[in-house]
C-alpha cells in the first residue's frame, strides 16, 4: 500500500487566481462599457420621436396646427404619431369651424335692431350687442362685469334678476319712456 502526493506551490495558485480575477474584472468592465453605450443609443432612439412629439405639441399649443409628425418605424410610437397627426387635423378643423360660427354669430348680433343681452349663471355680462348698448346708452366695456355694475336701468335690471332667479331664458319688452 502506498500513496502519492501531488502538490503545487501556493504562490503559483495565488498567481493563477489573480490572473483569473483580473481577466474577469476586465471582461466585466468591457461588458459594462458596451452595455452603457448600447443603452445610450437605444434610449436616444426611443426618446427622439417623443422629443419630436413634445416640440410639435408645443407648436400646436401655440396655435400652429400645420405641424405633422412623420412616423419612421412600425411600432407603437408610429401609431402614436399617426394619432397625433389625426388629432391635430381634427383640432384645426374644429377651431376653423368654431371661428366661422363665431364670425357668423357676431355678424348676426351686430346687425340686429333688437338688443340682446347674455349673462352667465353668476350674473356676469357675457354678451351685449351694439343695439342694446345704444338703446340703453351703455359703455362698450361692460363685458365680464356683473349686470348691476354694467347698467342701471330698472327694467333691464329686473329682467336680469328674474332670469338669474328662475334660471330660464326670457324675452321681454322694456319701455324706455321715450317716443323713439
Amino acid at each position: 500500500v502506498g500513496f502519492a502526493r501531488l502538490a503545487l506551490p501556493l504562490t503559483q495558485l495565488a498567481e493563477q487566481k489573480e490572473k483569473i480575477l483580473e481577466a474577469a474584472a476586465i471582461a466585466l468592465l468591457i461588458a459594462l462599457v458596451f452595455s452603457l453605450i448600447l443603452s445610450v443609443v437605444l434610449a436616444s432612439q426611443l426618446t427622439k420621436p417623443i422629443q419630436t412629439m413634445t416640440v410639435s405639441a408645443r407648436q400646436i399649443a401655440q396655435g400652429d396646427f400645420s405641424v405633422r409628425i412623420k412616423p419612421r418605424t412600425g411600432d407603437e410610437i408610429s401609431d402614436l404619431a399617426s394619432y397625433f397627426n389625426q388629432m391635430s387635423s381634427r383640432l384645426e378643423s374644429t377651431i376653423n369651424q368654431l371661428t366661422n360660427e363665431k364670425l357668423q354669430m357676431d355678424s348676426i348680433l351686430s346687425n340686429m335692431k333688437e338688443g340682446v343681452l347674455a349673462l352667465n349663471a353668476r350674473g356676469e355680462i357675457l354678451l351685449a350687442n351694439a343695439s342694446l348698448r345704444k338703446i340703453f346708452s351703455l359703455s362698450p366695456d361692460i363685458l365680464h362685469k356683473m349686470y348691476f355694475e354694467g347698467f342701471r336701468h330698472p327694467g333691464l335690471s329686473e329682467l336680469a334678476r328674474s332670469v338669474l332667479s328662475e334660471k330660464q331664458n326670457q324675452t321681454a319688452e322694456i319701455s324706455l319712456g321715450l317716443p323713439e
